[in-house]
């Protein structure tokens, strides 16, 4: 357990820029203009409630998979089960906590974090999922750029594992090949006048290759990766 109670301090306590998601619910819940972030911080955050506080840095506290990354060594060694979780959140409220937010103008403010904000972070940490082997070798392998959108593709839909991952691809290379059919294919005319306007029957307007270029590489990406999950 205290693995993971250094671990997870270390990660939250690390000085990091406060969000503009954060920044911009402060101005339109609280009425905080950017100058006066750091008397708020100090002076009147103690005062909101529990549910105040986690709408506030939800974006802030809710780990990215690239953040959830940095615990991916740990994790190698043990796991932590949910029902552990619990008792991990008590230690680090206990400890206290202490996050270090760096605001635009560059000073950071110590806010000691309550038991709903640091419960956030490591609920959604996933301590007790081992990164599967194919997806782990992809990943150490130094992908080419075009392939790192794989953290993108997890974060957005958190397969369960490596076998779920593998039965979403083919549905997703088929709406890739039916949005590049699309761009290569302008839109019908919704009036005949317009329909004149851009040559009548031979219609003047290109395809968008940028938008093609953009889904050829996913298509091509997700190629290789069923290619890994399958050997």
């Amino acid at each position: 357990m205290q693995a993971f109670v250094d671990a997870v301090a270390a990660e939250l306590e690390r000085p990091q820029p406060l969000l503009k998601q954060v920044v911009d619910h402060l101005a339109s819940h609280c009425s905080v203009s950017r100058d006066a972030l750091g008397e708020f911080f100090s002076r009147e955050l103690e005062a909101l409630e529990d549910y105040e506080i986690d709408l506030m840095f939800s974006a802030q506290f809710t780990p990215a998979l690239a953040r959830q990354a940095v615990f991916s060594e740990l994790l190698d060694r043990q796991t932590l089960p949910a029902a552990e979780w619990p008792a991990l959140v008590r230690l680090l409220v206990a400890r206290p906590t202490v996050a270090r937010l760096v605001t635009e103008d560059g000073v950071p403010h110590a806010l000691r974090l309550r038991e709903v904000t640091v419960e956030r972070f490591v609920t959604r940490l996933n301590l007790d999922v081992v990164l599967p082997d194919p997806l782990g070798k992809l990943l150490s392998s130094l992908p080419p750029a075009e392939d790192r959108a794989l953290l993108k593709l997890m974060e957005t839909y958190q397969p369960k594992d490596a076998a779920d991952l593998l039965a979403r691809i083919p549905h997703w290379q088929e709406v890739l090949k039916t949005e590049m059919l699309s761009a290569a294919s302008p839109k019908p005319f919704f009036a005949a006048r317009v329909q004149e306007l851009h040559g009548g029957g031979r219609d003047q307007r290109h395809q968008d290759n940028s938008v093609i270029s953009v889904k050829q590489r996913e298509l091509e990406f997700l190629g290789r990766l069923q290619s890994v999950l399958s050997a």
